[in-house]
């Protein structure tokens, strides 16, 4: 029957019964996507590099923090993720590389946030909600992976909101939650159904 074959993936877990054909399939995948893996941490570093320039704009009185929070704090360690991510040939665990980065670009966002007055905390969450929707879309990250970075940012969020007890009215706090949720349910929505498709594709190519 249909629903025993191997070819068939679980579909809200997105794996298939097979372990030997999921292995292959994670591989497939990677092949496929690296070089959109590599263009995309490329223009994705770049855009957060130039956000520098909004730190100077907004928060003349701040921007050196900011920086060392962008720049000092931040871009080594994902430059170390591109060392591994541009290693000649396939590198290994991209797909953690590039979590990995994401998480490093989110979290220093949040560290931003939470430097700026309180009246101000409301101009950079939007870069987080961007940064939700790039890791579940642009770089083509599986499901589960984007899952992991984009609720870890907002953890993150959360927990320094919890631990620095800024005063900030409710009514921002809350719009900042059902932004920042919202857009975690989106891009959940966008990478499953990529996700799911891809394996779709991998499944149909099997059966040829």
């Amino acid at each position: 029957m249909l629903t025993r074959s191997p070819l068939v993936p679980r579909h809200f877990r997105l794996r298939f019964r097979d372990d030997n054909l999921e292995k292959s399939f994670r591989i497939q995948y990677d092949r496929t996507y690296l070089a959109y893996y590599r263009a995309g941490f490329v223009t994705g570093t770049v855009i957060y590099l130039v956000f520098g320039v909004l730190d100077y704009l907004l928060l003349p009185q701040l921007y050196l923090t900011l920086w060392k929070l962008r720049f000092v704090a931040a871009l080594p360690l994902m430059a170390v993720c591109a060392l591994f991510l541009f290693r000649p040939g396939s590198p290994r665990h991209p797909q953690a590389i590039m979590t990995g980065a994401a998480i490093v670009a989110g979290w220093s966002i949040v560290a931003m946030i939470f430097k700026m007055p309180p009246d101000a905390h409301h101009t950079y969450v939007p870069g987080l909600m961007l940064l939700i929707f790039f890791v579940h879309t642009f770089i083509r990250l599986r499901f589960w992976w984007a899952v992991a970075a984009g609720l870890s940012m907002t953890a993150a969020y959360e927990i320094m909101l919890l631990l620095t007890g800024v005063e900030i009215p409710a009514e921002p706090i809350l719009a900042n939650q059902f932004f920042l949720l919202s857009s975690n349910f989106i891009g959940m929505g966008a990478s499953y159904a990529m996700e799911r498709d891809a394996r779709r594709q991998f499944r149909l190519l099997r059966r040829l």
